[in-house]
């Protein structure tokens, strides 16, 4: 099934950078640095850092993706075989207590809903898998408590070992109808991810993967991952992030219109650094990441440009509104669950 999306802002931290006698240094007019353009390319650059974080956490959660039901912690749970071979199986999850009712019928298709002791909600149906060749295909459609869904299809080839590729292509629809178009495509050795904005940007991001245990994928951290955010105005940054150990620790970018950022990342992808032209500073951007109540995480912080004051910076609107995390990392202890 195809992971979902979600969530960053910033909240703004501001870096001081002190050059000799406070300009930018031959080459770079300190009028242009002003402008638009490096504000332009810190709004790029956290756009692609609130959508990869999002989504490096909705392809690699924390928790197992399938986990036992604990029945002394959160009650029972109960299963019955219809007449038509249908199997109901209904009851709580362990952990939060959260109750769920799943339908799995003869032919593969089903449905599940899933209620949160706070009220929150998530639906997903499926339809029968369909076989063409060796690639068997799902169609699969959640619904969670906001009313934001996800129409996709996961098709896999079941002629490899491994049932790979397996792909998951779908779009992502807010509450009042914006779109967001996704694929993600899986090998044994690597995730492809492209993203389609709302407003007209795109991501592609490559995560090579170590050897993976069932059900369970987790990115190589030392081999890094790389990638390529293309703005609305069409101004790509190429980036590659470096690891170690178990997180992210750094993330460098190229820009097609000549500039260039460096920044160290912390622990929840929080990072500072700086951005340069013609090889000279040109600005320093840090950020923080902060959770939300809403599940989304508030990345916001101040680029401190080079003889010029300092200047708020945010993702974009169409990168904040996809935040699609928040949603699934409430869902994966039972699903999504299509089957096959």
């Amino acid at each position: 099934m195809r992971p979902k999306t979600a969530a960053l802002t910033i909240a703004g931290l501001l870096v001081v950078l002190v050059l000799a006698g406070g300009c930018s240094g031959p080459g770079v007019d300190a009028e242009d640095v002003r402008g638009g353009d490096v504000q332009a390319a810190a709004t790029d650059h956290l756009s692609a850092v609130i959508l990869v974080a999002s989504w490096l956490s909705l392809l690699y959660p924390d928790v197992p993706l399938a986990a036992a039901v604990d029945l002394a912690a959160c009650g029972d749970w109960e299963m019955e075989t219809l007449p038509d071979g249908t199997i109901h199986v209904w009851g709580t999850l362990s952990g939060d207590c959260s109750a769920f009712d799943r339908i799995m019928r003869p032919d593969g298709s089903g449905a599940l809903e899933r209620t949160w002791l706070d009220g929150k909600t998530f639906n997903q149906e499926w339809d029968a898998p369909i076989q063409d060749g060796s690639v068997l295909s799902q169609a699969c459609r959640d619904t969670y408590w906001d009313g934001t869904h996800l129409d996709y299809v996961l098709s896999t080839d079941t002629s490899t070992p491994t049932c790979t590729p397996q792909i998951w292509d779908g779009t992502a629809t807010l509450a009042d109808g914006r779109r967001m178009d996704y694929v993600q495509t899986r090998v044994p050795e690597q995730d492809h991810l492209e993203l389609d904005l709302a407003d007209g940007a795109k991501l592609d991001l490559d995560v090579p993967l170590i050897p993976p245990s069932p059900r369970r994928y987790e990115p190589d951290f030392a081999a890094g991952a790389t990638g390529t955010f293309t703005s609305p105005a069409g101004v790509k940054q190429e980036f590659d992030m470096g690891g170690q150990g178990q997180r992210w620790t750094e993330w460098d970018f190229t820009s097609s219109d000549g500039k260039t950022g460096a920044f160290t990342l912390g622990d929840r992808m929080d990072g500072s650094g700086q951005i340069r032209e013609e090889g000279r500073t040109v600005a320093a951007l840090r950020w923080t990441s902060t959770p939300q109540p809403d599940g989304t995480r508030n990345m916001a912080g101040v680029l401190d440009i080079v003889a010029a004051r300092s200047t708020e910076v945010t993702p974009s609107a169409a990168a904040r509104d996809f935040q699609m995390d928040r949603w699934v990392k409430n869902v994966t202890e039972l699903g999504p669950m299509p089957g096959f």
